[in-house]
């Protein structure tokens, strides 16, 4: 079996060796969590009242965690601003993380109720979620779990949801195929090809799916 090591990041100082097993993620899970914090498959879990430097400590060692490091570095950050307030700045430098990456992470957990987290997810996907109403959110996560959505795919099924929430159900689809072809001044074609290229990628919003979109230019 391999074995993992568990340094702390500054002081250098070896905290722990642990056999991975069948499941090194779980073993990873199971290292990390004690009395206070339980790391799960969906985040962090923080019982009791932990100390400021035992939640400092935490907030370095999830960077074990790999995918799931910024969503328990964002439940953890969330959770220390709660009770010290601007003091949780003080662990941020030491996470080796972007001021951007740690300001994002805290903002979506911020915005994503515990109960609605789903195993298996990015931070993107609760990101990408978290404007929605808690049931739609909780429904729609659960089904990009169950159907193994990556984030294009949910980004595609939440901007339907909301279409449906505004507009009403979608009529049935209809398939179309349409060519167009016209002739432009040679110093409008670089203008003419933004605006096709921005106008097909707002085409989500009748639910029509661009497959192909061509802009062929003589003599070229």
């Amino acid at each position: 079996m391999d074995t993992m090591t568990f340094v702390d990041v500054e002081t250098g100082e070896i905290m722990g060796k642990m056999q991975v097993g069948k499941d090194p993620v779980q073993e990873v899970l199971d290292f990390l969590s004690d009395e206070n914090f339980k790391f799960t498959p969906t985040g962090v879990e923080i019982i009791g009242s932990p100390t400021f430097e035992h939640c400092e400590r935490k907030v370095i060692q999830t960077r074990e965690l790999k995918r799931l490091a910024p969503i328990c570095l964002g439940i953890l950050l969330n959770y220390m601003e709660h009770r010290w307030g601007d003091r949780y700045v003080q662990v941020l430098d030491p996470t080796g993380y972007s001021y951007q990456t740690i300001a994002n992470a805290k903002s979506i957990m911020a915005r994503t109720p515990l109960d609605v987290m789903q195993p298996g997810l990015t931070l993107t996907h609760y990101e990408i979620a978290s404007s929605l109403p808690k049931p739609d959110q909780k429904r729609l996560l659960a089904k990009a779990r169950t159907e193994k959505l990556n984030t294009t795919a949910f980004n595609h099924l939440v901007r339907l949801e909301k279409r449906k929430a505004k507009h009403g159900i979608l009529p049935p689809k209809v398939k179309m195929e349409m060519t167009a072809v016209f002739e432009v001044p040679a110093d409008l074609k670089s203008k003419l090809r933004d605006l096709a290229e921005g106008w097909a990628g707002r085409l989500w919003e009748w639910d029509i799916e661009c497959t192909d979109l061509n802009i062929e230019e003589d003599g070229e």
